[in-house]
């Protein structure tokens, strides 16, 4: 922000910001760094010593735009589709996907290839001040992930646990190898006879194409039956 020297005459000058902040120039420019209201006030010095002061009749008004955004993402197939957006008002908006792929509207959507990966994804916002924003997110490519379960042996009638782990599919299908389903994400289960079950996930995309993914290990069960002989003391 610039500022003039109302009088020429002056010999000296000492402008207040009404931030803390304060300068001997003439003419100075000043950078509000936050938002709020300022009252700047000029002390001027003429050559009889004498100082007047110009207390401005307008208050500054700086308004800083405050950056944030929501990451949303999608298991493709082909990829990992991210949505992101943001609510922060702004007259130009710039996103970096952290790999070099940039976006200049308030919404935006790429897909990462289906490779595990970090990315920092970054929003740049100008307002219709011309102030700037910036504000970045770390966000994980989880193209494939792991499945796992609580237990590895267990006895029947025992719940399980099991988890698919950091990926977000249209639709979850386990098979717990025992001729019983499941359609959700995270479901409990539990196996009523003794075996070694091998578990697998099938999962389909908001596109329609179905993938499969094995749990790394199979589940055993345990059933064991209680059962005893005895004798009677007639035959002893």
């Amino acid at each position: 922000m610039s500022f003039s020297n109302p009088d020429g005459t002056a010999l000296a000058w000492l402008w207040d910001f009404g931030d803390g902040q304060t300068s001997s120039l003439s003419s100075p420019e000043h950078i509000y760094s936050d938002s709020g209201a300022f009252v700047p006030v000029l002390y001027l010095t003429n050559v009889f010593g004498v100082v007047d002061t110009f207390i401005f009749s307008d208050t500054f008004y700086v308004v800083k735009p405050v950056s944030d955004f929501n990451i949303v993402s999608t298991n493709l197939c082909a990829g990992v589709l991210v949505d992101v957006s943001t609510n922060t008002p702004g007259l130009n908006y710039l996103w970096n996907f952290g790999n070099g792929v940039t976006n200049s509207t308030p919404t935006a959507s790429y897909t990462y290839p289906n490779l595990n990966g970090s990315y920092m994804i970054s929003l740049n916002i100008t307002d219709t001040f011309n102030c700037k924003s910036f504000v970045a997110k770390s966000f994980s490519v989880n193209a494939t992930s792991p499945l796992s379960s609580n237990l590895r042996r267990a006895c029947a009638d025992d719940s399980i646990e099991f988890n698919a782990g950091n990926i977000n599919y249209d639709q979850y299908l386990w098979d717990f190898g025992d001729g019983t389903i499941s359609t959700l994400k995270n479901p409990l289960h539990a196996y009523s006879d003794s075996g070694i079950y091998v578990v697998s996930l099938q999962v389909t995309d908001i596109n329609g194409c179905v993938q499969s993914f094995p749990l790394s290990y199979a589940v055993e069960i345990f059933n064991p039956k209680a059962n005893f002989n005895f004798l009677h003391l007639s035959q002893l």
